[in-house]
């Protein structure tokens, strides 16, 4: 295996522990995790009455001693009794009820017990996968599709519309989760994508369907790529299913698509920190067709003035809450900022203005 050259290169074992770990935690029923013992660093798996008695240590505590005394040998000996525990559970033997084969009109492996890890996603429903496994999919991905090609990403012109920035996994969880509630059916766009890992997460944690464009065209095909490798771990080696996820290259003010895809929107999300004033302000205006209840989850606000001000600007359709983010949940900074949730509620816009014209009339008779 690679070994890295500094502590922020691909550690492809680094890699390998903290995908096993991921499958114990959360693919596995405690008596499942019993013989791998608790997860280093983490809290112990406690088995329960039906979990096997053994004398012999636990997997993990193996492989994370030969790591730490870089034993290559005693690596690779641990590893073999870990891959031959998984594969029990992956491939159990079939009951031995019958020595008769199937008949050859039988599906193909139908007679095959199931698989128990990919039976336990059960347990996850109906809240979705959990989240660090969301995020190790991503990371797997990024790792493989993203780093590779970073330097082509360096290529922007800094404080520009097209300058390349990442909100990054955990921050893109918490905002899908606290304040979208996505689900399978609804559509989610990200305009000005990147390497699409918003569109690709939202798809894969939520189920929804996504749309992102992005200008630049190394970001937008890195995008193409890591949507792909995403989709295939997802699906061919982690047993989840992945909403619908497109990104394409191009121009929001261009791209015909766009104006439709905001049109059918539940959730936008614009990162336009350091958008032009010009193209805010098309936001803006494209934002008039979002439907009631849409949601823009922005880094700049869209809407400035509060209360019954301003009730003339494009943007006061909305209701706008604000919230932070913290060092290290953006790739631009290492500190902390604030990010936009506008709510589309026409209603209240309504009330705003009846109030502001009821007073406006209460003012005319006094005067009169």
């Amino acid at each position: 295996l690679a070994a890295p050259r500094d502590p922020d290169d691909f550690n492809p074992v680094r890699d390998m522990e903290e995908t096993l770990y991921t499958i114990v935690e959360h693919y596995m029923t405690p008596a499942q995790a019993a013989p791998f013992g608790p997860i280093p660093g983490r809290l112990p798996i406690d088995a329960d009455a039906d979990a096997p008695s053994s004398s012999a240590p636990a997997l993990l505590r193996l492989f994370k001693r030969a790591l730490a005394r870089r034993d290559g040998p005693a690596f690779r000996a641990v590893l073999a009794q870990i891959n031959d525990a998984l594969c029990a559970l992956k491939y159990p033997p079939p009951p031995a009820t019958s020595s008769t084969p199937p008949p050859s009109s039988s599906p193909p492996h139908s007679s095959l017990p199931p698989n128990a890890l990919v039976h336990n996603i059960a347990r996850w429903m109906p809240s979705g996968p959990p989240q660090p496994v969301v995020l190790r999919i991503l990371e797997e991905a990024y790792q493989r599709v993203v780093r590779p090609q970073e330097r082509k990403l360096e290529n922007y012109k800094a404080f520009h519309d097209t300058v390349y920035g990442e909100l990054l996994p955990p921050l893109v969880a918490r905002i899908l989760r606290t304040h979208t509630r996505l689900r399978p059916g609804q559509i989610f766009v990200d305009l000005g994508s990147g390497v699409g890992q918003v569109c690709a997460q939202a798809a894969l944690q939520t189920g929804c369907t996504a749309y992102g464009i992005e200008i630049q065209p190394d970001a937008a095909s890195v995008a193409a790529s890591f949507v792909r490798d995403v989709r295939a771990r997802a699906q061919g080696g982690w047993a989840l299913r992945m909403g619908e996820c497109e990104v394409v290259e191009g121009d929001i003010l261009v791209r015909s698509e766009v104006a439709g895809w905001v049109r059918e929107a539940d959730v936008v999300l614009v990162n336009n920190k350091v958008f032009s004033a010009q193209l805010n302000e098309h936001l803006r205006t494209l934002f008039l067709d979002l439907k009631d209840g849409a949601l823009v989850v922005s880094l700049a606000p869209f809407r400035h003035a509060s209360g019954d001000r301003a009730l003339e600007d494009v943007a006061s359709i909305f209701d706008v809450e604000t919230w932070e983010f913290y060092g290290g949940e953006v790739s631009w900074t290492g500190t902390g900022g604030e990010y936009y949730v506008h709510r589309v509620d026409r209603a209240a816009h309504r009330a705003r203005v009846a109030r502001l014209e009821a007073a406006e009339r209460r003012t005319r008779g006094a005067r009169r």
